[in-house]
């Protein structure tokens, strides 16, 4: 690099005042070489200064020529000359800004950005740092920290540059040195200076470009992290974007199978049948819950499961999650225990009482998969406190195999079972923990276990959720208490004592006076002792399987006494078959309910006993029970064949006129034509969607139809899909498989019912 040409300043020229303004100086610096040969090294210098504050801070931008002469000599400036003796390091040529203070009267530190090397091995060096990059120098940008001790006018020196190579590399030169400055010059002033280094040698311990490779490492590691993190974030959107596109084609499909096997149901079928149909349905439910289970990892992994937070009713959470066992745990022998206190169960809480069932779902699941024999136990407990927070602690025991302890991390992890032999035997994705100890964590609670080989397993869900004062409270009359068991007896026969003592205290927050027995022979003595004492009983509520007298054997023995006529028989479990219902007939059972009851289970059975009502009940059956009839005339605006088919039908049985479009623009056609109370929109359609439809839909007036409530129909599970809908103008959203249920309770809010 040649310096340009510059004539030298005058001894006295002023320096500028204004930033990025200088005049040029030719310095000189002569030295003696190892083998003492004159050598020469023109600089070109320029200055520019900085005012901070008070003249404080003088930037310098060095521009450091490596070329020799050999015709030069030093210049007489007697009064600015220096003579130094300095032990410098080998320093590469390029562009260095420096800043360094000039509080004092005497310029001392500004020697130090002048001191440079032998400019003869300016390229051998640069072939060494770049050797296989090749590209050479870029840029040298270096800042020059220095601390000055004036003893005996030496100054401690130290430099510390970062070199920038065209292949990007960075490279960190470190250099250290002692230099003795003869104190005279003054700042303002330009001279020529020559420099004469009597001692030129290299300190190792100063130079620190043996960090380049440490550097190299550090530049390709962040290049790898970086190209790695992008990489993530491509794989998490594109695994998003395929499970989204999958939960459409699957629920698709989904929704004709289930749908389906529900009307199939609905219909007059042989016990064989009906058998062969529960079993349809109940793996396409299986098989829908693991889909469900997939696409709620990939919301956790993405960030992107929302929470609601709506007024709930704890109870209701905790009764419907036991509800969906009832079967399994009957069909297995086993016995279903909910546990928590009439107060506790009427605990009004805030927050997600959907993601708050679905942990009681994943947790109640397992415990009756792996558990064989004994019972399965969900045990609720709130505390509350004066600030209106309530701690809630469920906990979930069985009595099954158990869990080692060194597993007891690793089934929390994804796609993880405690053994693989578990796996074998009851099937599971592993999903269903993890699931649900990252949605206690993201409610702010705690997913705990406690377990043992051939002990059972214990899992605690620690929350804390706000608590709701319960609607009315206030407002509710003194003189008229809710006491609707005023005046009864009842006999509660279970030889589970727990089950037993829960019943015992729902009955008595009824203001019901109950009593237990454990089986069938304490129990007709107790009946005939409160016979002899003319003492009704009005309620015995008899467990169906127990060991000796069993449920439908006690009945029959009760019935069989006319002391005894005027008790009304509640049923606890049983089977659900003609011959079984034709049973419970014959011997006048008055309810028949699956266990564990529910509050409103018993709520009815006392109803029904202060009624004197004796009539056989098939509440709770697992077929479907014939739904409310509605009037109206729906349009259905779907494409795909077997969901046309599936809607069609059971919009029959809810008893609603409806019609069908393909897609949207057959839709605004046909709602051109003809008025309609309701429509079911599907999402995703050719030639137009569900979206755009409804968009054209909600600008029409209104007596042109633009007010019609739309329902989605979706096979996407997503909130945002959910959002989506809401924001195009659809009043409500039906998530696909859609059940009977679901489109009755849905289409209730706007058509009547049918008298």
């Amino acid at each position: 690099m040649n310096p340009p040409s510059a004539q030298p300043a005058s001894a006295g020229h002023p320096l500028p005042g204004s930033a990025d303004t200088g005049m040029p100086l030719r310095l000189l610096l002569s030295f003696s070489s190892p083998a003492y040969e004159r050598r020469f090294v023109e600089h070109y210098v320029r200055f520019y200064f900085r005012y901070a504050q008070a003249s404080l801070v003088l930037g310098l931008l060095l521009i450091i020529g490596d070329f020799a002469v050999d015709h030069l000599a030093a210049p007489a400036a007697s009064a600015n000359l220096l003579r130094l003796q300095v032990a410098v390091p080998i320093v590469l040529a390029g562009l260095a800004y420096t800043c360094m203070p000039v509080a004092r009267k005497h310029w001392q530190p500004v020697i130090a950005g002048f001191i440079v090397a032998l400019s003869v091995a300016l390229f051998w060096l640069l072939s060494l740092i770049d050797r296989q990059g090749g590209a050479g120098l870029k840029s040298w940008v270096g800042i020059l920290n220095f601390t000055f001790l004036e003893f005996y006018c030496f100054v401690i020196l130290g430099l510390q540059f970062r070199l920038a190579l065209w292949s990007g590399c960075l490279i960190l030169l470190l250099f250290i040195g002692a230099l003795g400055v003869d104190l005279g010059h003054s700042p303002g002033e330009f001279a020529y200076w020559s420099y004469h280094v009597a001692t030129l040698f290299i300190l190792p311990a100063g130079i620190g470009w043996w960090r380049e490779y440490a550097l190299r490492k550090e530049f390709a590691m962040r290049t790898a992290l970086e190209d790695a993190r992008r990489a993530a974030e491509f794989l998490a959107k594109t695994k998003s974007e395929f499970l989204a596109a999958m939960s459409h084609e699957i629920r698709t499909p989904m929704n004709g199978v289930l749908g389906m096997t529900e009307l199939l149901m609905g219909s007059e079928l042989l016990p064989q049948q009906r058998s062969w149909a529960e079993t349809a349905l109940m793996s396409g439910r299986h098989l829908l819950g693991v889909i469900n289970d997939v696409l709620d990892v990939s919301k956790i992994e993405a960030g992107q499961l929302d929470l609601e937070t709506v007024d709930f009713v704890l109870g209701d959470v905790l009764e419907e999650a036991l509800t969906m066992f009832a079967q399994p745990a009957q069909a297995k022998g086993l016995e279903l225990v909910g546990r928590f206190t009439p107060q506790d169960g009427e605990t009004r809480l805030h927050g997600d009482p959907l993601r708050l069932r679905q942990i009681l779902v994943n947790l109640i699941g397992n415990a009756v998969k792996f558990t064989e024999t004994g019972h399965v136990e969900l045990h609720a407990t709130v505390f509350a406190s004066g600030n209106r927070a309530a701690r809630v602690l469920i906990a979930v025991s069985d009595t099954g195999i158990g869990i080692a302890p060194e597993a007891h991390a690793r089934i929390f992890e994804l796609f993880s079972q405690a053994d693989s032999s578990t796996t074998r035997q009851f099937g599971g994705t592993g999903l269903g923990l993890p699931i649900s100890r990252k949605l206690t964590e993201r409610m702010g609670g705690q997913l705990t276990v406690v377990s043992s080989p051939g002990q059972g397993a214990r899992f605690v869900v620690d929350l804390a959720l706000p608590q709701v004062p319960a609607a009315g409270a206030a407002d509710a009359a003194p003189g008229a208490p809710d006491r609707p068991g005023q005046g009864l007896a009842a006999l509660v026969v279970d030889d589970n004592a727990t089950s037993r003592q829960v019943l015992i205290a729902r009955l008595q927050a009824l203001h019901v006076v109950a009593t237990g027995a454990d089986g069938g022979a304490q129990a007709l003595q107790a009946l005939d002792e409160a016979a002899a004492q003319a003492r009704v009983v009005d309620l015995v509520f008899v467990d169906a399987r127990m060991p000796g007298m069993g449920g439908m054997a006690l009945a029959a023995e009760i019935r069989s006494r006319p002391a005894l006529g005027a008790c009304q028989v509640v049923l606890m479990g049983g089977g659900q078959s003609p011959a079984e219902l034709a049973h419970y007939r014959q011997l006048q059972i008055a309810c028949q309910f699956a266990k564990p009851l529910r509050r409103a289970d018993v709520r009815r059975a006392v109803k029904r006993a202060r009624e004197g009502m004796h009539r056989p009940s098939d509440e709770r059956k697992p077929a479907k029970q014939p739904v409310s009839s509605l009037r109206g005339h729906v349009l259905v605006v779907e494409d795909n064949p077997v969901n046309q088919c599936v809607v069609a039908a059971m919009l029959d049985m809810l008893g609603v006129k409806n019609a069908l479009a393909v897609n949207g623009a057959a839709a605004l056609d046909m709602l051109a034509a003809q008025p309609f109370d309701a429509i079911l929109m599907d999402c995703q359609m050719p030639v137009m969607d569900g979206f755009q439809a409804t968009v054209a839909i909600r600008q029409l007036p209104q007596e042109r139809g633009g007010a019609v409530p739309i329902v989605a129909l979706t096979a996407n599970a997503g909130s945002a899909d959910e959002a989506r809908c809401i924001e195009a103008g659809m009043s409500a959203y039906l998530t696909k498989p859609v059940t009977l249920e679901a489109l009755a309770a849905t289409l209730a809010r706007w058509l009547p019912a049918a008298h």
